[in-house]
């Protein structure tokens, strides 16, 4: 099942962890996981910013040094976090960048659960798409899926199964007119008819 936190990722794997979940699949928006990366708990903007602060240590690793200070000067004066993933684009540094960014972020969320969950995480951008993902993603993803696939199938079967309980349960007062629902003349209040006798 899916789980919307809103800003509150320290609290959400707190409550998660409680719950006995053992592991989280964080998916959001680059400009709110790179807070979750810089170890901000909770990702609203009254706690502070910093996004382009987290975006360029990440990006130092991965830049040239002849490269370094002109990149790191145009991050830090972006407005958003898709216009530094367009600089980190054309730099040829945004998957890598954003990775790593990403492990960071399982770091913290598995820290804030007591280190009870182990959390994987994507990030993705309006623009862009996926930016980046934390090393063991995929795989969880994968399991996920066929959690999911399983689970429609039993949902499915038990939605036929109920609807077909329905159907028999119903059929002999169906026969008698009681459910006939293209209107009944013997039941005023399906007819119209509600002051005949």
């Amino acid at each position: 099942f899916g789980i919307q936190c809103s800003n509150f990722a320290a609290w959400a794997v707190e409550a998660a962890a409680k719950e006995g979940i053992q592991e989280v699949l964080f998916v959001g928006h680059a400009g709110k996981l790179i807070k979750v990366a810089a170890g901000m708990k909770n990702t609203h903007s009254k706690f502070g910013d910093g996004r382009m602060e987290a975006i360029w240590s990440f990006a130092r690793n991965y830049v040239k040094a002849e490269e370094k200070e002109i990149l790191k000067k145009k991050i830090l004066e972006s407005n958003t976090t898709e216009e530094a993933a367009v600089l980190l684009r054309q730099a040829g540094i945004l998957l890598q960048t954003m990775a790593d960014a990403a492990q960071t972020a399982s770091f913290w969320l598995g820290k804030w659960s007591g280190n009870r969950i182990k959390a994987e995480t994507v990030f993705f951008s309006q623009d862009l798409g996926l930016l980046g993902k934390s090393r063991g993603a995929d795989s969880l993803i994968e399991r996920l899926k066929g959690q999911t696939t399983e689970q429609e199938r039993k949902e499915r079967e038990y939605g036929e199964s109920e609807q077909r309980n329905f159907i028999r349960n119903r059929s002999g007062a169906g026969r008698s007119g009681a459910y006939d629902f293209k209107g009944s003349k013997t039941d005023p209040a399906v007819s119209g008819d509600r002051h005949s006798p």
